[in-house]
């Protein structure tokens, strides 16, 4: 089963483009905090297609905390680096379903001016989010290039 959700910030400019044929478009990316590591943060490309892209680049705007969810897409293209062709693969995610989860604006307006929290989500319109403590018993798996089956 091919079924990805992402929760994060969106981190670049929405642009709704059209294709040839006049299907809307739009590709985005969503910055992602890599649970129990700090300072850590994932960029997943996404891509919607049709009034799933219209909504979006309605009601959103690059810094807005948002949920998406699809499935994964690859892709591969050659690129030129230092005179050698390089195949490059390239996973986006296709997006079925969105989540209003709050405005870096409302988050803005609805938290102190001095806070005292630094390991925190973006403060959205459910309440805030706090990253579960990294100290403790929990410790995340030691994964090796051995646990791979590829």
């Amino acid at each position: 089963m091919n079924t990805v959700t992402y929760v994060g910030n969106i981190s670049s400019d929405l642009e709704l483009k059209s294709t040839q044929s006049g299907k809307s478009v739009l590709s985005f990316s969503v910055a992602v905090r890599r649970p129990y590591a700090k300072d850590t943060t994932d960029f997943f490309r996404c891509t919607a297609w049709q009034q799933t892209a219209e909504l979006i680049a309605k009601h959103f705007e690059k810094g807005d905390y948002i949920a998406v969810s699809g499935y994964n897409t690859t892709r591969t293209y050659e690129k030129e680096i230092s005179g050698q062709t390089v195949k490059i693969t390239a996973v986006e995610l296709q997006v079925d379903r969105i989540s209003f989860c709050g405005s870096r604006k409302s988050s803005q307006q609805s938290q102190p001016q001095q806070s005292t929290q630094s390991n925190t989500q973006p403060q959205n319109s459910y309440g805030s989010y706090q990253q579960p403590p990294t100290t403790g018993s929990f410790e995340p798996p030691a994964v090796t290039d051995d646990d791979y089956p590829f």
